[in-house]
């Protein structure tokens, strides 16, 4: 790992740009049981979906993703993405998982929100951050509120298994 891949370092993560060479790792990520449980998409992904998805969205600017990794080992885990990036009005939406399992609940995730939300509003120069959580995951909101995202009264959705979904949103202080 070079230094100039390394877009941004916290104390125990750093994130950097995802590659085409991040393929098998995301789509394995993306798959894990513990992922597509708390994902609004839940058909499983394919290395041709995500080969598409860098090609049509992350090339054309409409989405930048991130892969997160440990320090200590520079071992990737997870993934940090803005999508419908919309640079005119300055908004993107915001997901994040973490792929490997083990480092689930031990504040990786947390840490990494908080670094990319100096990337969003810094760098991208973004406003306002939007992101669609499922009202279950009680975990990922919590982390969300910490992070400066605040629900978005009346604005709520359902998934095709009827799981409710919840909007919030943070805006650039």
């Amino acid at each position: 790992m070079t230094e100039r891949n390394r877009i941004i370092e916290g104390e125990r993560v750093y994130l950097r740009e995802m590659t085409v060479e991040d393929t098998s790792d995301i789509v394995r990520w993306r798959n894990a049981p513990h992922v597509v449980k708390n994902f609004i998409y839940r058909k499983p992904l394919t290395n041709e979906d995500h080969l598409n998805w860098i090609k049509n969205k992350v090339e054309t600017g409409l989405v930048r993703q991130f892969v997160i990794c440990l320090k200590e080992n520079d071992r990737g885990f997870g993934s940090i993405y803005f999508r419908d990036i919309d640079n005119e009005n300055h908004t993107c939406e915001f997901g994040i998982f973490i792929g490997e399992a083990e480092m689930a609940g031990k504040g990786y995730g947390y840490e990494a929100q908080k670094l990319s939300m100096d990337v969003v509003f810094g760098e991208m120069n973004m406003k306002e951050v939007h992101l669609r959580v499922l009202s279950e995951n009680k975990a990922a909101i919590r982390n969300y509120e910490k992070c400066g995202f605040i629900l978005i009264e009346g604005e709520e959705d359902y998934t095709e298994d009827g799981e409710k979904i919840l909007f919030m949103k943070a805006k650039r202080s």
